[in-house]
């Protein structure tokens, strides 16, 4: 599975800078949530165009193989 992508040294720098920026604005704009314990609620952490290709080039189920550790129990 080839998850490479070809990108110029200065379409690199934008993209992270891009990236960057739209991740520091997802947690500027997180609601702070008090109950159970203290956490971040996001509504969008990645632009939508990233986001759709992490999921593009997540694993596939047959992409994992069996845990072969003993279960546990109950």
């Amino acid at each position: 599975m080839d998850q490479t992508t070809t990108l110029t040294s200065r379409d690199r720098r934008q993209a992270i800078e891009r990236l960057s920026n739209f991740v520091m604005q997802s947690v500027d704009a997180a609601r702070a949530v008090d109950k159970p314990f203290f956490h971040l609620e996001f509504d969008r952490v990645f632009p939508d165009d990233v986001y759709a290709q992490i999921l593009a080039l997540m694993p596939e189920a047959t992409d994992y193989r069996p845990d072969a550790r003993p279960q546990q129990g109950p």
